[in-house]
């Protein structure tokens, strides 16, 4: 199981938190969630970080250790601005297997020390197998056919897949940062990010780039991605061509997704030559009416991103990792069990991994009920289908949740119940509660 451990970072006092398929952090604004999200994307990523290095192709007169190091550190300086700030004791480690592990600290200098286990280092940076294939992929660099090309193409994927088991992970990496509203906001949002990718070329000749921006640009990048798939389109309509192609999927579980993307729109998506439409019924008319995306409300347009994001993950049967950043974002309670519910289809379909980072107690509430519903399914498998979708099911075993407070961070997840700790559900609702009682007693007092 993979892990991360950090100290003295920003919020981050101390934590160390194992990962599965879906982790849960919860906690106040300013506990650390986003800073742990972000710290384990940044290790995640440098899998990619690490192939696209081998690509890009390494200057005769720099090995590939010293290269992978520079870019390590140009991208710690990027996200996460100077080490001159950092507290001196900081300190952050992840293992991507049990033997294999980056320490990331600060010289006497306070420059950032890398340390990657020996091992690990020994795969890294001598391994004969990586030179093969980095030499193969030289070899077909510019293909003067389709033979080369082909034979490129199957030299990427053999190093892709090679480097993914050195770093234990091969899902397609993204981060879901907050205000993804700013994705149907802006008319031209691909032109908003090659703006921003200007901008950023010179800026960071100067200073660091912030996190929130980075991550902000790669998910505007993917946007215009999906939106491509879109075009012309809706929802069924993708359904329906990849089953034209003979393709098999689970269309009862396909339904299902469909229903809960509506339910969580209030509406059909559509994208045609114009733009972004949301239908919906009014009985006033006999014809579906719409509205412009841009100017739907708020809850719709952070959540649509989220939506395509599943429904093509599940529709190219590929396994993703994804950090998103309050996913109940302006949702009402009961969308918010929606979404959920979605994303545990995603990981019941797939080996996904799902982080979310949420100050939302329905969130948790909810996640609870998709944990006691597998446990209940148990004795009563039937009965609890009829209740919440099997597909919904939560796995405990699978499952991690933790609640992130005053720079520490404490499993809740109880896993001889599989179910979350009663009293972290209970506690906002005996704050609200007492608030109310002594208000009660206040009016019955002067009553009297």
């Amino acid at each position: 199981m993979q892990k991360i451990h950090a100290q003295n970072f920003k919020a981050v006092k101390d934590m160390e938190i194992k990962l599965s398929n879906a982790l849960l952090l919860i906690g106040e604004q300013a506990a650390g969630k986003s800073t742990i999200g972000k710290l384990i994307y940044f290790f995640k990523s440098l899998r990619q970080d690490f192939t696209d290095l081998i690509y890009g192709g390494i200057d005769e007169e720099e090995s590939l250790e010293h290269a992978f190091r520079r870019k390590v550190w140009r991208k710690f300086y990027n996200y996460f601005g100077s080490t001159r700030h950092l507290h001196p004791k900081f300190q952050a480690r992840y293992d991507y297997t049990s033997s294999a592990y980056v320490t990331l600290s600060l010289h006497p200098d306070r420059g950032l020390k890398i340390y990657f286990e020996p091992d690990f280092y020994q795969q890294l940076f001598f391994n004969d197998t990586l030179k093969t294939l980095t030499r193969q992929i030289e070899q077909y660099a510019n293909p003067a056919n389709a033979y080369e090309r082909r034979a490129l193409q199957q030299a990427n994927a053999n190093l892709e897949a090679y480097v993914g088991q050195l770093f234990n992970d091969d899902r397609l990496l993204l981060f879901i940062p907050a205000g993804r509203n700013i994705t149907v906001n802006y008319p031209e949002p691909f032109k908003l990010y090659s703006n921003l990718q200007s901008d950023l070329a010179q800026q960071q000749s100067q200073e660091a780039q912030s996190v929130d921006l980075h991550l902000m640009l790669r998910f505007l990048e993917h946007t215009e991605r999906m939106k491509q798939r879109f075009q012309s389109g809706d929802f069924e309509t993708l359904l329906a061509d990849k089953l034209l192609l003979g393709n098999t999927l689970d269309e009862e579980i396909f339904d299902l997704v469909q229903i809960r993307i509506e339910q969580i729109l209030k509406g059909k998506y559509s994208y045609d030559q114009f733009g972004e439409k949301l239908y919906f019924e009014d009985e006033q008319f006999e014809e579906k009416q719409y509205v412009w995306f841009r100017n739907a409300s708020s809850g719709q347009q952070e959540a649509i991103r989220i939506l395509q994001d599943i429904f093509l993950a599940l529709l190219d049967g590929i396994d993703v990792f994804r950090v998103v950043e309050e996913p109940e974002a302006h949702l009402y309670p009961m969308a918010q069990k929606w979404l959920i519910e979605l994303f545990a289809i995603l990981l019941r379909e797939s080996d996904s991994q799902i982080i979310l980072t949420t100050h939302s107690p329905y969130v948790l509430s909810v996640m609870n009920n998709l944990l006691f519903a597998w446990r209940v399914a148990a004795g009563s498998r039937q009965k609890a289908a009829e209740i919440i979708p099997e597909a919904c099911w939560l796995n405990p075993e699978t499952t991690n949740v933790y609640f992130l407070k005053d720079g520490r961070a404490v499993s809740i997840l109880d896993k001889s119940t599989g179910l979350i700790g009663q009293n972290y559900l209970d506690d906002i609702s005996e704050y609200l509660a007492d608030d109310f009682e002594e208000l009660y007693a206040l009016r019955a007092g002067a009553l009297v």
